[in-house]
């Protein structure tokens, strides 16, 4: 019994650790936010064929609240992810502020109005990656932003 006990305990505290390990960490909004940050949100959901993992950290400047709002998305193909990823290369095409960056994944774009809100989505296999910082601040770090979408889809 103590064995089972035992294995039990294992499992779960592996698949645990790979949960989790899909988050952005709390130091990487932080570093991207430009200040300390709330955690209010972190859940794992299943959607259809889809695995999500979403995190949403807060922070408050000057009485201006700015949002980073995280998603880590795992496609079952790479057919299925890179349709999503031109989805919302539609989405945004055409907008000011929207740019293809190419040294990040298999696909990545950087969008922002450079005032209230900046979003980098990166694709790379099946997985899709999307940070959103709603409202920027003078703090907000954009070169953070880009670096740990970076480290995130090459630990991926």
């Amino acid at each position: 019994m103590k064995i089972l006990a035992f294995a039990f305990l294992f499992l779960f505290a592996s698949n645990h650790k790979a949960v989790t390990d899909k988050y952005l960490s709390w130091n990487d909004a932080e570093k991207i936010l430009g200040q300390k940050a709330k955690l209010v949100e972190n859940k794992t959901e299943k959607r259809d064929t889809i695995i999500r993992y979403t995190s949403v950290y807060t922070t408050n400047i000057n009485q201006t609240p700015s949002n980073l709002n995280y998603l880590f998305e795992i496609y079952k193909t790479d057919a299925a992810s890179k349709k999503m990823y031109n989805s919302l290369i539609a989405q945004n095409r055409g907008l000011s502020g929207h740019q293809q960056i190419g040294d990040i994944g298999d696909q990545a774009f950087f969008h922002s109005d450079r005032k209230n809100f900046c979003l980098i989505v990166v694709r790379k296999e099946r997985y899709l990656i999307r940070i959103k910082v709603n409202k920027i601040t003078e703090k907000t770090d954009i070169e953070a932003l880009k670096k740990i979408a970076k480290k995130l889809v090459t630990s991926s």
